[in-house]
């Protein structure tokens, strides 16, 4: 397997429980201010609160339990999340840098994400332009974990995007509940909180690894960064409303090979493109999917483009048949 292969297990356990949720934009000018209040609250409560609680997800006729821990001291956030199932791990995130664990491999993963975000919600900068891609309403109330919530609704425009319901605490604002569905309205994603407290301190302990991940004798796997000179990337048919926000290369600490990370986001959904040199384990042009999850790859000229993101298989496909190269790489 290829070394940016190896690497999803840990970026899936990190997409697989933020791909879902985000603050939306709204239509409707009968609406807006209230909605856009409701979601500027959100993004707010679920930034700066400490709070902890167990999610439920359910994907691919699956479920699956995980503890979330987040924490905010001296303007820097802290996360954490612990599966309750197979297979074990856990994600921890200090600002920038983030660390997975896998105890039934033995293995740590070290890497710095992209953009500051949060495990269970990415906040776009501004909200103006995006109601060309998504339509907002109100949808009533309803209860998760005994709180009374606001359920807000969004519908994608286009195909090339999840819509999403979300239900946000009447009191706290934080986000407990939320569905992803496809263009034609199925279902293709739940979570929801079955218990949360907020507290006035998140003690250091619930923040830090559990135990038994003893690091001595481990894989301890750190992604370094490498100063890259210019993009030799282009891409052609980027669905409207996805703008490239980050790039970025790393050495792959299994086989010490150069990836090159290029991050678009539409401001709620985000899909990474990776680039590595073709090797003698790269895989042949393949697409898999893990609930909302989807990635494609490609091999170009000896290259292998890999695009992964939480949104519809049509998005990364069309992501990944569009790269071309402007020149050869140049690394220093």
């Amino acid at each position: 397997m290829s070394g940016i292969l190896s690497y999803f297990r840990c970026r899936l356990s990190w997409l697989l429980a933020g791909a879902m949720l985000a603050p939306v934009v709204l239509a409707g000018p009968e609406s807006a201010a209230s909605i856009r209040q409701i979601l500027n609250e959100m993004s707010e409560a679920v930034r700066i609160n400490n709070y902890h609680g167990t999610v439920v997800f359910l994907r691919d006729q699956k479920m699956e339990a995980m503890r979330v821990f987040h924490g905010f001291r001296d303007g820097v956030e802290r996360e954490r999340i612990v599966a309750l199932n197979s297979p074990m791990r856990e994600v921890i995130r200090l600002g920038e840098d983030v660390t997975c664990y896998l105890p039934d491999e033995r293995m740590v993963y070290v890497s710095r994400q992209p953009v500051h975000r949060s495990f269970l919600v990415q906040v776009p900068e501004e909200f103006e332009g995006y109601e060309q891609f998504y339509e907002v309403r109100l949808a009533g109330t309803g209860h998760v974990a005994q709180k009374l919530t606001q359920v807000v609704e969004l519908r994608a425009r286009d195909e090339f995007r999840y819509g999403r319901k979300i239900w946000i605490d009447q009191e706290s604002r934080l986000p407990l509940r939320f569905e992803l569905v496809d263009d034609k309205g199925v279902l293709v994603e739940q979570m929801m909180f079955t218990d949360f407290e907020i507290l006035r301190q998140l003690p250091d302990k619930m923040l830090l690894p559990s135990p038994n991940m003893e690091l001595s004798g481990w894989d301890v796997r750190n992604r370094k960064s490498v100063v890259h000179v210019n993009q030799a990337w282009s891409f052609d048919d980027v669905p409207a409303g996805f703008v490239q926000v980050f790039y970025r290369g790393s050495i792959m600490p299994t086989d010490k090979q150069i990836v090159e990370h290029i991050l678009f986001s539409d401001g709620f959904s985000s899909v990474s493109v990776y680039v590595e040199k073709k090797g003698s384990d790269s895989v042949a042009d393949y697409q898999k999917h893990w609930g909302a999850i989807h990635s494609y790859s490609r091999l170009l000229d000896g290259y292998q483009i890999t695009v992964l993101g939480a949104v519809p298989e049509k998005t990364v496909q069309a992501i990944g048949d569009g790269v071309g190269y402007l020149s050869v790489s140049n690394w220093q």
